[in-house]
This record gives structure tokens, sequence and C-alpha cells, in this order.
């Protein structure tokens, strides 16, 4: 079986920013499987004609489309671009396509598959096929002729799911969710201890500081002050790095509200991170518009609760268990009151992680469970 992949963000040694977790997971299902060949298309998008160009790469083709993401210009140049794909693809032989979001790579994949007389499958990923959702609501028809004609739908993202169906007015019946690869080690995981200081409250985030807005750091800050109002002993390590004046920005925020237990850590090792969020009692990001946040599921592995926000990140995949607390906004009262919760539900976090250890629940997000249910998913329905 020959897969072709349609991907944005890819690393393909263009300058564009990318994300890798499409990358890990042809990694991870090259490795379970040999029998199965990859090709991708990477699409990046420039609003200059005259960048427009292709270009081979290891895993495929690197392809600079010309594209404004305006209503009718956007679907008009993403037209132009899948006949390039077209093209450029002629002489090869596929038995499936996967686009990577619906909204972009989903309307090339079903153009191209259509073009090629094979199925197309989708992913759906919540942040930027959300955003797309926003921007172009007059293009839904298309969207949903997309959604409607896959062969398979993945969700990445399981709350898109609700929003999406309510969007498009129903459910598919083929569809499944597809984790991003994490990379933990549940050999050697810790269930929550109930043992941590019951009067030093150590929490901590990590963060890259050019998206603080979107990560609601200052507005955790202002929790953390309202604690320290009310008499809680709590602290907070902020781990990450960015531009300095996005630095001066929380640095300014933490002096004047008079806080000195939050402390700027810097940038650490992956190991180091992990071996502090062992010996805290919450890892706390309340971030909106995330797709998924692996540094969820890393806090997770090695025994750390976890604050995250509803309706985005990893919402959705630990409903049955009380694995931490989840907020529905930035609202800085919000953030105190949920931060209490973690300070006096430690036996109702020790029961929830004893659960989520015994059901197994994290080894979904390993690369090898990711890759052999991905194939397994794909036979079946192409088969």
């Amino acid at each position: 079986m020959n897969i072709l992949h349609i991907h944005q963000d890819y690393p393909d040694n263009t300058h564009y920013p990318y994300t890798k977790a499409v990358s890990n997971l042809i990694a991870a299902t090259r490795i379970e499987s040999s029998e199965v060949g990859h090709f991708v298309v990477s699409i990046n998008r420039t609003s200059n004609p005259l960048k427009v160009r292709v270009k081979p790469f290891d895993d495929g083709l690197s392809i600079i489309y010309w594209g404004i993401p305006l209503p009718y210009i956007y679907i008009f140049t993403l037209w132009l671009c899948h006949l390039l794909i077209l093209f450029k693809i002629k002489d090869h032989k596929f038995d499936v396509v996967h686009g990577h979001k619906l909204t972009t790579e989903g309307y090339l994949a079903f153009k191209i598959a259509k073009a090629i007389g094979v199925p197309y499958i989708v992913s759906i990923r919540g942040g930027s096929d959300q955003h797309n959702f926003n921007r172009l609501s007059i293009h839904k028809s298309i969207f949903l002729e997309v959604y409607n004609n896959a062969q398979l739908i993945f969700w990445v993202s399981p709350w898109m799911k609700f929003e999406i169906e309510q969007l498009l007015g129903h459910t598919l019946t083929q569809q499944t969710l597809l984790p991003n690869i994490c990379d933990i080690d549940l050999n050697d995981n810790a269930v929550y201890s109930t043992n941590l200081s019951n009067t030093h409250f150590k929490f901590l985030t990590v963060l890259s500081f050019h998206q603080y807005k979107r990560k609601g750091i200052l507005e955790l800050i202002q929790a953390f002050a309202q604690l320290n109002e009310s008499g809680v002993d709590a602290h907070l390590d902020i781990y990450g790095t960015g531009p300095q004046w996005v630095e001066d920005i929380i640095q300014s925020e933490i002096k004047s509200l008079n806080i000195n237990n939050i402390q700027l850590k810097g940038q650490v090792s992956q190991q180091h991170i992990r071996s502090q969020m062992k010996n805290s009692i919450g890892f706390l990001l309340p971030s909106i518009n995330e797709t998924f946040g692996m540094a969820y599921i890393e806090a997770l592995s090695v025994g750390c609760p976890i604050m995250y926000t509803k309706g985005t990140g990893v919402d959705g995949f630990f409903d049955e268990y009380t694995i931490g607390f989840k907020v529905s906004s930035q609202n800085p009262k919000m953030l105190y009151e949920t931060i209490q919760y973690f300070i006096t539900q430690k036996n109702t976090l020790s029961q929830g992680f004893e659960a989520m250890h015994r059901d197994k629940v994290l080894q979904q997000f390993q690369a090898h469970n990711v890759a052999k249910m991905y194939l397994h998913k794909i036979m079946e329905q192409i088969a």
C-alpha cells in the first residue's frame, strides 16, 4: 500500500515553521510496517506568486504555492495548487490519499483522490481547522463535501468532534481518534502521590514566551497573587524562553503584584522538566486554541495532574478520569479556585490516576500503538 500524505507545516528543509506530529506518525508507521510506502507533499503558502516553487526533499515534494486566505480566493488558490500537485505526481501510483487537516489539506486530498481514482482520508485538528471555519464560513458547503466523502475521519482533537458535527450537521460512522505520538516512558511512570508536601505547594508550567497570551501566563500569575492574599503557600516555576520583551512583560507582572514565590527557570532539558513534574502537585497550562499539547501527556505519564482548558488541547481524552481539573476560561478568579482544588482534592486525584494506569489509558499515545492502529484502520477501510 502506498499512501500520499498532504500536510502543511511538515519539516521539509524550507524556512517555514513546522511541527513534527505528522513526521513522527510516518516514522513510527515505517517501523511498524515496511510494506507500506509513504510519499509526502509538504505545502507552504506564499502571497507572492513569484515565490512559487517545487523542490524534492527526503520524504517527497516540498511545494510553495500561491494562496490568499480570503473567501472565494482561498478555494481558488487551493484548486490551482491541486493541479500543480497532480502534474508533479503523475508518475507515481498511490492507493490512498491522506489530508492532514480538513479545511486545507482535506480539500486537496479530495480533489487529488478524485482525479487519480483512489479513496482519501482526513485528519481533523482543532486549532487551524477551527480557525478556517470561523474565517471562511462561506465555504461550509465545500468543507461538508470533503467531510462527507472521506473514506475515514481521524480526530486528532476529540473536543473538535462535537464542534464540527454541529457545524456540518451530522456524524460519520467511519471515524476514530488518532492522538499525536508522545515521547513517554510508561515503564517508569509514577502514580500521583498524596505524600507531597501539605504545606509547601509546588506547581509548574512550560511555554514558549511568544505564545504568552494564548497560554494564559499573565492570568496564571494573577491567580497566584490571589493565593498569596488568601494565605496559601503556593509556588510556581515557569519554564521556557522567548523574546526578551515578553520576558520583561512577565517579570513586570510578577513585580507589580509583589509576588516572591514565582520564578522563571529558563529553558532546561525535557528530562529535567519531567523530574520537576514528579515533584509538583500540578502542571498548570490554561491554554486556548491548543490543537493537542504534548506537555499535558508528559505530565500525566510521571504522575503530575494537569490544569487544562475546555474545548481545546487534550480535552476529551480523559473524561472518565479525574487526573486534573478543567477550566472554561483564563479568568484569574477561576484559575485561583481551580488551583485550590489541586491542594484540597489529593485523594480524588490519586484515585483518578490509579484508574487511568489500571486501564492503560496513556498507551494510546505511544508510537507503536498509534502506528499500529493507524495502519489497521486504513487497511480496514480501503481493503
